[in-house]
């Protein structure tokens, strides 16, 4: 997931990691970081995000995108937003 996420053209840092899930035991939840200078509203690149990976893996939900002064994803920070 985090090569189909990567290869978006906005997409500078993703990061993927697995969030507990009561019905499948662990879902992957996918984060993105923007490239500078990317002006364009998030909700469209988020659909683009989910499209590629639907188109490549499979359905998905939306993602997020908790990142690092630097601008790398934070793993941390996204499990504990991704909930308990």
């Amino acid at each position: 997931m985090e090569e189909v996420l990567a290869a978006h053209k906005d997409v500078s840092e993703c990061a993927v990691i697995g969030v507990a899930d009561e019905v499948k035991g662990e879902v992957p939840c996918g984060f993105i970081v923007l490239k500078a200078g990317v002006n364009r509203p998030p909700d469209d690149i988020e659909r683009e995000c989910v499209v590629l990976v639907r188109e490549k893996i499979g359905p998905v939900a939306p993602l997020s995108s908790p990142s690092r002064s630097g601008g790398r994803p934070r793993r941390d920070q996204a499990r504990s937003c991704a909930g308990p």
